[in-house]
């Protein structure tokens, strides 16, 4: 398989996760949210393809006004005739929190004011987008042409490359929580620099010291990543994207738990045709901490989070990733 096909498949990949999402949300069977409140965030998909097999790990956040809860999907997708379909899912619980989320009454808003509620199946206002979106399809001047016919060699380098950036962000996240010294410092340049609060100073010192210091003070993190931007110039990038992490402390007496939200301001290079991190700053934009809520008892047949290679993700992971 060639380069561009493989990001063609990638991107199916993960258009079939999203509305997989979706349509759970709309039919609510959201876990734990109630029937007209699911919500469920994906983010950080990461997918590799093995011929005709594919395996990706999504972070996922969801709930409803009196829970949230965060976890990871592990799938393995097939490619039929049909295209890429998902063969078997696998869930990771990785934390839970407690909402309390007062639910405004739309009603008496007026229409100025007026935002639509989600509901379930055809009462949603996002299926008539959907439903319009089909019959200006029809319209695109786009309609019947190949995919050689529409895109440049240009536009294919450029994919790639934001192909790989992507990678290095979510590689990023699947480290710090897993506590991988070892897959943390691989996405940053021998010389590269960050800037996280935590820690101050050569990124590759960060890789061999925070993953321990994390581990030792809390008892799981989850760090999921969107609106990811990128510009590049030739073997140059800069990038921001948005994280929204969540970590409980292993305070026996009094453990807390926080959410932080910001950005990571990355500026990347492609040495010897490969890309990585040379300078990352996060940038904080709000933080919640409160006392961690109490977790649900766990589940025979369950699977959950943890540092360390114990992890579900690493029996499920390519070996040679």
């Amino acid at each position: 398989m060639n380069m561009l096909a493989e990001l063609v498949a990638v991107d199916a990949i993960k258009q079939d996760i999203l509305a997989r999402a979706r349509t759970q949300d709309r039919q609510g069977d959201t876990p734990l949210a109630g029937p007209a409140d699911g919500f469920t965030r994906i983010s950080n998909i990461w997918t590799v393809i093995r011929g005709p097999l594919a395996f990706s790990e999504s972070y996922t956040m969801s709930g409803g006004k009196d829970v949230l809860r965060g976890g990871r999907y592990l799938d393995r997708h097939e490619c039929g005739a049909d295209g890429w379909r998902l063969k078997q899912r696998r869930h990771v619980e990785d934390w839970f929190t407690g909402l309390d989320i007062p639910t405004p009454d739309l009603a008496i808003a007026g229409a100025a004011l007026f935002a639509p509620r989600g509901g379930t199946g055809g009462q949603d206002p996002a299926a008539l987008l959907h439903a319009l979106g089909h019959a200006r399809a029809a319209l695109s001047p786009e309609q019947g042409k190949t995919m050689s016919e529409t895109i440049s060699p240009k536009d294919v380098e450029t994919l790639i490359a934001r192909d790989a950036l992507h990678r290095l962000v979510v590689t990023y996240c699947r480290a710090i929580d897993r506590g991988d010294s070892e897959m943390l410092a691989s996405i940053f340049h021998c010389d590269a620099v960050i800037i996280a609060g935590v820690y101050n100073g050569p990124a590759q010192n960060f890789a061999r010291e925070v993953p321990a210091i994390v581990q030792a003070g809390l008892e799981m993190c989850f760090h999921s990543v969107a609106n990811e931007w990128f510009e590049i110039d030739g073997d140059h990038a800069v990038g921001e994207c948005y994280v929204v992490a969540f970590n409980r402390s292993r305070d026996a007496t009094a453990p807390q738990e926080s959410m932080v939200a910001g950005r990571y301001v990355d500026r990347f290079e492609r040495r010897d045709g490969l890309w990585k991190i040379s300078e990352r700053v996060f940038v904080e934009d709000w933080r919640s901490v409160r006392p961690a809520s109490p977790p649900p008892p766990r589940q025979d047949g369950c699977e959950y989070g943890a540092f360390g290679r114990i992890d579900p993700v690493y029996r499920f992971w390519p070996v040679d990733q």
